[in-house]
């Protein structure tokens, strides 16, 4: 929900962007838009703050964790013994793409797996 929740801000910073530059070519009520955006801008980043927060302290986990916490979000996790660990490597790369994980993330989690198959 996090992953979503940055994305839903890039995509209202980005309107944000171009509802200001409508805003330019209104001089009268220029003001209020621009304090309304600005509002909504701070407090979209204030948001952003603490989801990179919340990602540095997810990062900390065990990988066993990570892999119970994302790779159940989506489909049923695979057993470790389904792949072996080449497979795992390109599964990994492949997920971290798909579940918008970090590198340090993909790489704790393939750890894990890799070292209960």
């Amino acid at each position: 929900m996090g992953n979503r929740l940055i994305i839903y801000i890039m995509k209202l910073r980005e309107k944000s962007v171009i509802v200001m530059k409508k805003c330019l070519n209104f001089p009268i009520v220029f003001g209020i838009k621009f304090f309304v955006i600005l509002m909504v801008i701070l407090v979209a980043g204030c948001t952003l703050t603490k989801e990179a927060k919340d990602r540095k302290e997810h990062i900390s986990n065990s990988g066993q964790k990570l892999w119970e916490q994302n790779c159940s979000r989506c489909h049923n996790s695979p057993s470790p013994a389904s792949f072996s660990d080449a497979e795992w490597d390109v599964v990994g790369s492949h997920m971290r793409v798909r579940a918008y994980l970090t590198g340090k993330e993909a790489d704790a989690i393939i750890k894990f797996l890799k070292s209960i198959n």
